[in-house]
């Protein structure tokens, strides 16, 4: 069976087909099976809110949530720079990273939160997910349409699967 170390190590840290790899990351996660992957990885969203557009430049940007304890940064920190957007509404602000060598969106070294998102196109090989929501699809792109038929969500339907999402990890269920 398939480890998140290697699902992840070697789908973001070992990326020879990008044009820079100076960022090198490495999980430290527990054997797991691929049935147990979806409550370590995950979800797997696609988010039409008008931030994620501007920094995927596309309809979308397709992310991938994972546990900041499976994941440390082994080098590259310092090629690291930061956008932080005016806060539009309440905390947190929206702030994207970037390898100031390629360009790529990366995870932000200095958050601390549980969880964070991993751009799927920084992955070379499948993650074995799937995408399973759309986001805030009240901002989405006027020239584009949703033909899938995954679940789609505005911003209050999204808070309210949040919430009941916690509820669940906090009742243990």
């Amino acid at each position: 069976m398939a480890s998140q170390k290697d699902l992840v190590s070697r789908a973001v840290a070992e990326q020879p087909n990008k044009p820079c790899n100076p960022i090198a990351r490495e999980d430290e996660a527990a054997r797991l099976s691929t049935d147990e992957l979806d409550r370590v990885v995950g979800p797997f969203e696609l988010c039409h809110c008008n931030r994620c557009k501007k920094v995927s430049g596309s309809a979308f940007m397709a992310a991938i949530g994972v546990r900041r304890e499976d994941f440390r940064w082994i080098s590259g920190r310092e090629l690291i720079r930061a956008f932080e957007a005016p806060l539009l509404q309440s905390p947190p602000a929206y702030r994207v990273c970037f390898c100031t060598v390629c360009g790529s969106c990366v995870p932000d070294p200095e958050d601390s939160s549980e969880l964070f998102e991993i751009a799927a196109g920084l992955l070379d090989d499948d993650p074995r997910l799937q995408p399973d929501k759309h986001i805030f699809v009240e901002m989405k792109a006027p020239w584009f349409e949703i033909t899938d038929d995954l679940r789609q969500m505005d911003k209050n339907a999204l808070l309210k699967h949040r919430q009941q999402v916690r509820q669940t990890e906090e009742d243990g269920t």
